[in-house]
């Protein structure tokens, strides 16, 4: 089942298709690949060492991270052996989220294997957070917004853009693309597109008052922490609850479930994948309503729940969850993600956004909210367009099995 419906603002591109194809056995190394991650790693500074390398038949991913700094941004790069790049894609990923489990999860079938067809060079920018140590509170981190995390993703652009002489695209999920489109409002030169993959910008101020009055007692809320919780754990809990499902899948979570009695532990991760809004928290609003769209029908006993994934898998939630660093999301962060979504200023310079925006959004995950993209074709930019995807959730467009046919596509000029 392909793309049931799309909503548009502004205009419509053109989309292409692609077949994607699997990885290998490493391969005898043309050409192009080593010798361009080297440049990039040299010009990083003589700081910068190889953390990770990984071959298939006709491609190459190194990780660079420096070593004279406690917790480091990690730059991925990804490159194709066979011929040279046409341009650079930069990667973001979500809160909390580092390269490798966002956007390289499963290890062939992946977005960023994708973008590497169409003949980018992926350059993976995962942030300082994902080096912190497990359910840290290290002051340090205190000072990570939104702010901060563009000045990093800028430092690490300029070089790589310098060295290569390519144009560049910018590719955000999530906390991600609010970053993408932080970035892109300060004119960087040679930015071609900004790829806005399922977040939310500003609510209308008045189709949606209640919302971004909502967004913005959150945004109090979380401010009002920043003396005393410097990141918040978005993964560890995940992790101790896949063990459980993994060991125990119909044990008793202790959980109260809403129509009586206490999740399975298997129920009780379903439950927060497909019912997430109503998972509670203070974050969780912003769902509608699902990290992962699925169906979930109370039974009348916990073991008699009915549930399903329909796109992702728990082998995919429990790969990308392994793939991940600290997992941890800066209040700081989450602060300016609150604020951008109620509409505060100076976070983003939406009429300074002049390259072309796609931006496509689930429908169970950040869902129908268009205004976002309005300031900036208001601003002057002829060339912005907003898709909804029916029946996706949150993560289902970089983890859903089918989102090379349903959602990817999107995203190609």
């Amino acid at each position: 089942m392909g793309i049931l419906g799309c909503r548009v603002v502004v205009g419509l591109a053109v989309l292409g298709a692609a077949v994607l194809t699997g990885g290998g056995s490493a391969a005898a190394e043309p050409a192009g690949g080593a010798e361009l991650v080297d440049r990039v790693r040299r010009a990083l500074g003589p700081a910068v060492v190889v953390r990770e390398t990984e071959r298939g038949p006709d491609w190459v991913r190194v990780q660079l991270v420096r070593t004279d700094e406690a917790y480091p941004v990690a730059v991925d790069v990804l490159v194709g052996t066979g011929a040279a790049p046409r341009r650079t894609a930069y990667l973001l990923p979500g809160g909390g989220l580092n390269f490798a489990a966002n956007f390289f999860t499963p290890r062939v079938h992946n977005l960023a294997h994708d973008l590497r067809r169409q003949g980018y060079l992926v350059i993976g920018v995962t942030p300082r957070e994902d080096s912190l140590p497990a359910l840290s509170n290290d002051p340090v981190a205190g000072g990570w917004g939104l702010a901060a995390h563009r000045r990093d993703l800028a430092a690490v652009a300029a070089v790589v853009n310098r060295v290569t002489g390519l144009p560049h695209d910018v590719l955000g999920h999530s906390a991600g693309a609010a970053l993408a489109l932080s970035y892109a409002g300060t004119g960087p030169a040679g930015l071609g597109r900004v790829l806005v993959l399922d977040t939310t910008g500003p609510f209308d101020p008045v189709a949606e008052a209640d919302l971004r009055q909502r967004a913005a007692q959150s945004r109090d809320v979380v401010a009002g922490l920043l003396g005393t919780t410097h990141a918040v754990d978005t993964a560890n809990a995940r992790r101790t609850l896949l063990r459980a499902v993994a060991a125990d899948p119909l044990g008793d979570s202790g959980v109260a479930r809403p129509a009586g009695g206490t999740f399975t532990w298997a129920g009780l991760l379903h439950f927060q994948l497909i019912r997430t809004r109503d998972a509670g928290g203070v974050f969780n609003w912003i769902y509608e309503p699902s990290v992962h769209a699925g169906e979930y029908a109370f039974g009348a006993a916990p073991a008699q729940d009915a549930f399903a994934l329909r796109h992702a898998t728990v082998a995919l939630v429990a790969e990308a969850t392994d793939n991940l660093g600290s997992g941890m999301l800066p209040t700081a962060l989450l602060r300016d993600l609150f604020a951008l979504w109620s509409g505060d200023a100076g976070l983003v310079d939406w009429a300074g956004i002049e390259a072309p925006v796609t931006w496509v959004n689930m429908g169970e995950g950040r869902g129908d909210h268009p205004y976002g993209a309005r300031p900036i074709a208001e601003g002057g930019n002829p060339d912005v367009t907003f898709t909804v995807v029916p029946g996706y959730g949150h993560g289902d467009p970089v983890w859903g099995v089918h989102a090379d046919r349903d959602v990817w596509p999107l995203l190609r000029a």
